[in-house]
């Protein structure tokens, strides 16, 4: 606009003095404001986020699935769709999902994507069959499942993936699953589920490879598991007599948090095995009836470099009765001095053989 005014004589200039003086002070706010819009950081507009609904009773495929009354059918057009932070995706009550929820989106801190129950009646079900399933698969971060059931699935009830971090399973019930939930990420919670009656994924006869049976599976660090109930975790193996159990850690764990949980009639109620297991702390725990507190691989094949790993505040109760063949403490191999800490648990044990195989780690106030 000025260049237009400047090039006319400066007669039309002079009469028309108000007026462009009227669009320089426009255009220098104008200007202005766009400098301001350089030195000043972008401001993202976030997506809206959505509900969405699925029902395997009254739903279509063919629905937008954005509302109670024109819900998606099957698991086909969640696995498929994009979702953004924020995000609920609601599985009513009385629904049977079968081949396996995968989530691949991710939500955000503070605003996760939510997979979850709606509606009255029994739990959402969701299974998966054919070798190593599972119920659920997250590979996405922020994601929060909860108020689900998942059961007979070969292998996992849920499988937090490798670059999965900062999820949440809540809330849910698993059974007739190799695993509960397998946490192969960081920085994820297990907290408030019911795990019971797990089988084998692997169970041949000869070698040394039998698995499963177990609530939880720590693949990685810095986890957390809190205020759980396990029951009946166990089943016959070829390799073992019996496997199972409350959680296995194998792999490099570190900075493991399980604490407020119970377990009762498993098979054992911490392994560790492979690669190593530090800075970790098992605590405020009730185990009743498990057969042992812990089988701790410090050699032989399923080694272990175990170290200031914390066995605290934590309630074991044993009722059977005559020698049992299971240790208290069960250590293959000979923990370093002070890599493993027992302090202030309670041990009701009834006519147990063996508290504990070595004298080699911190006995306190037990």
């Amino acid at each position: 606009m000025f260049p237009r005014f400047r090039a006319n004589g400066s007669q039309r200039h002079i009469r028309l003095t108000s007026r462009v003086k009227g669009i320089q002070i426009g255009a220098l706010a104008l200007a202005a404001a766009f400098v301001l819009s350089l030195a000043l950081p972008a401001i993202r507009t976030e997506a809206a986020s959505a509900n969405y609904y699925v029902d395997s009773v009254n739903g279509s495929d063919n629905n937008p699935g954005t509302s109670p009354d024109q819900p998606w059918k099957s698991l086909a057009p969640v696995n498929s769709h994009t979702f953004q932070a924020g995000d609920v995706i609601n599985f009513a009550r009385g629904s049977t999902f079968s081949g396996g929820l995968v989530i691949n989106s991710s939500g955000a801190s503070g605003n996760p994507i939510t997979f979850q129950a709606y509606g009255s009646g029994n739990r959402p079900v969701f299974t998966n069959s054919g070798q190593y399933s599972r119920s659920v698969q997250i590979n996405g971060s922020w994601v929060v499942v909860k108020d689900l059931l998942l059961r007979d699935a070969d292998e996992f009830g849920v499988r937090i993936g490798e670059n999965a971090s900062n999820d949440v399973v809540r809330d849910c019930e698993m059974t007739n699953v190799g695993i509960g939930v397998g946490i192969y990420g960081q920085h994820n919670l297990v907290t408030g589920n019911y795990f019971h009656d797990l089988k084998m994924v692997v169970n041949t006869q000869g070698g040394d490879d039998d698995y499963g049976a177990y609530a939880i599976g720590l693949y990685n660090s810095n986890n957390e598991i809190s205020y759980n109930k396990a029951e009946r975790c166990k089943a016959p193996s070829y390799d073992y007599g019996s496997d199972g159990g409350f959680v296995e850690f194998y792999n490099n764990v570190s900075g493991a948090n399980i604490h407020h949980n119970w377990a009762q009639d498993n098979n054992g109620f911490i392994e560790v095995g492979g690669g190593s297991a530090t800075d970790s702390v098992v605590a405020y725990n009730v185990a009743v009836n498990n057969g042992s507190l812990a089988v701790m691989h410090i050699s032989g094949n399923f080694q272990s470099a175990v170290s200031n790993f914390r066995f605290e505040n934590n309630t074991l109760v044993e009722t059977a009765v005559g020698s049992n063949t299971y240790d208290i403490l069960d250590f293959i191999g000979t923990p370093a001095s002070g890599a493993v800490i027992v302090r202030n648990n309670i041990f009701y044990v009834n006519q147990f053989q063996v508290i504990s195989n070595t004298s080699s780690f911190t006995h306190d106030h037990n």
